[in-house]
């Protein structure tokens, strides 16, 4: 005779201590998120108030190296004012990182030049280059457009970027910064 009855098999875990590590997890989570936000605000308020004495610094320096000087003064003020503008860069990508962060990243369209923007980059960079047996020069094509609308301040931060990591890591040769035009429409163009 068969066994009419009916059997259920089940266990049971008591599941707190991992509910609790959940909740853990949780407000962990939410604090790493505050205090990433905290540090962003507090990153961009500081590199607004380091950039206007710093700004003040550097335009004194020009300044200074306009005035009669002897030429190791000369050196030593183009050094200190280098020195400024680097540190300039350096905070202004911290702010820019910070912008980021916090979601407020602009862009700021302007119409410019791109040809003047990347041979006056390149003339800097050439005049700056400590490194004898390295060319800085540039290649850009003569169907490049005039006039172009874009946020010129970013595109040359990039470019700057480039540059110097290429100085940093080239001791011998040649860095070029290329333009050329890929497409261009009634609207866009677009530079390679």
């Amino acid at each position: 005779e068969r066994d009419s009855r009916k059997y259920v098999y089940g266990y049971v875990i008591d599941i707190t201590d991992q509910k609790n590590m959940e909740v853990a997890l949780l407000n962990a989570k939410q604090k790493a998120e505050a205090a990433n936000i905290a540090k962003s605000h507090f990153l961009a308020n500081m590199s607004h108030e380091i950039r206007n004495p710093l700004g003040g610094i550097t335009g004194f320096l020009q300044v200074l190296m306009q005035m009669p000087a002897q030429p190791e003064q000369k050196e030593i003020y183009s050094l200190m004012y280098s020195s400024g503008k680097n540190l300039m860069k350096i905070i202004n990508d911290i702010l820019d990182f910070s912008k980021i962060e916090a979601g407020k990243m602009e862009l700021i369209t302007s119409d410019f030049n791109p040809k003047i923007l990347i041979s006056d980059l390149v003339k800097q960079y050439s005049y700056q280059n400590r490194k004898p047996e390295l060319e800085i020069r540039s290649n850009i094509s003569s169907n490049l457009p005039d006039v172009v609308r874009g946020d010129q301040l970013r595109l040359k931060q990039i470019l700057i970027n480039l540059v110097q990591n290429a100085i940093k890591f080239t001791d011998t040769g040649v860095i070029e910064v290329g333009a050329e035009l890929y497409t261009i429409t009634e609207t866009d163009a677009r530079i390679l």
